[in-house]
């Protein structure tokens, strides 16, 4: 009597390695797919952000104004052929400080209460920045590289008074007569609030950075006002609603939305910039994780891979130092 050997044997689970791999590829596909859309994501604002970073890095790049520029031969026969580089001003500010303190003679240094040391560190902190009015009303203005002697002109548009741009009849420079002042709110207001976190003193408010209300009024005649008062200055001014002038030019435009930063206090197009912000950090964030993921898994660039890595870490601290102590020496 034989015995039959066709009983189905119990199915054996997957080993844990098996199960293992299975969830590695798995989860390394999401990596890929992370990595992927947020590189798509990121293509125009980096795109963006990249070419108006370089607008400020390449001021004559794409001008949207006359740009002259000019060099040491055109300051040849003027007092500026005669201007002192960094290390010999700082010899002639030594000499002077000796001078001022009864210093004797530069031969007897010993004597001296001052003396120029590490004379190659010796630099302009920044080129020299001025303006220089023209004609019908522009504005030009100028920078200067003091170490070289080069500089250019930037050519300001001359202003075309019209009817339309006329004085607003309700200009003032006089402080309204508003009640209570709002000026006055801030200036009493603010140091009670600081004195209670512990900062007592006076407040002083810039003009310069302080804030303007901006609205729309409509005159009797129906002419539509824009309206700006600055709220610390209390004065007056306006333009008609529909008067060109608050248009930026494309170059202008891409500076001041690379420097854009902050949320507003209201929902608005500012707030949704600032949102996008947000989120390409985020996008390149997972964008640099999933990468590093990524390229860990690629035996055949591992090793080129680790030596890119590392020397871009080199330079960028290196950089980053060499930054620092630029920006505050």
């Amino acid at each position: 009597m034989s015995v039959s050997n066709d009983v189905t044997a119990p199915a054996r689970s997957p080993a844990p390695k098996a199960r293992l791999r299975t969830r590695y590829n798995a989860a390394m596909k999401v990596a890929r797919r992370i990595h992927l859309y947020a590189g798509l994501f990121m293509t125009p604002w980096v795109l963006l952000y990249g070419v108006s970073a370089m607008l400020f890095n390449h001021p004559d790049a794409f001008p949207d104004r006359e740009i002259r520029h000019f060099g040491p031969e055109q300051g040849i026969g003027t007092p500026l052929e005669k201007f002192p580089g960094a290390v010999q001003l700082a010899e002639r500010v030594v000499a002077a400080m000796n001078a001022d303190h009864g210093g004797e003679a530069p031969s007897a240094r010993a004597t001296q209460p001052y003396r120029l040391v590490r004379p190659n560190e010796a630099r302009f902190t920044r080129d020299l920045f001025g303006t220089v009015a023209g004609e019908h009303g522009a504005e030009h203005s100028i920078r200067v590289d003091l170490l070289s002697g080069k500089g250019r002109v930037r050519l300001g548009e001359p202003e075309e008074p019209s009817s339309d741009q006329a004085e607003a009849p309700f200009s003032t420079d006089t402080p309204l007569p508003i009640d209570p002042s709002p000026r006055q709110l801030l200036k009493d207001g603010l140091p009670l609030v600081l004195s209670r976190l512990g900062l007592p003193g006076e407040v002083t408010i810039s003009p310069r950075l302080s804030p303007d209300l901006e609205f729309f009024a409509e005159a009797a005649d129906g002419t539509v006002w824009k309206v700006s008062y600055p709220i610390t200055r209390g004065t007056l001014s306006g333009r008609p609603a529909d008067a060109p002038g608050n248009s930026l030019s494309t170059r202008s435009f891409m500076l001041r939305l690379h420097t854009a930063h902050t949320y507003p206090s209201r929902i608005d197009a500012r707030w949704f910039w600032a949102l996008a912000v947000d989120a390409m950090f985020l996008s390149m964030v997972g964008w640099v994780a999933t990468g590093l993921l990524m390229w860990c898994q690629m035996k055949n660039v591992r090793r080129v891979g680790a030596f890119v890595l590392v020397l871009s870490a080199i330079a960028a601290t290196a950089v980053a130092l060499g930054m620092h102590h630029a920006l505050t020496s």
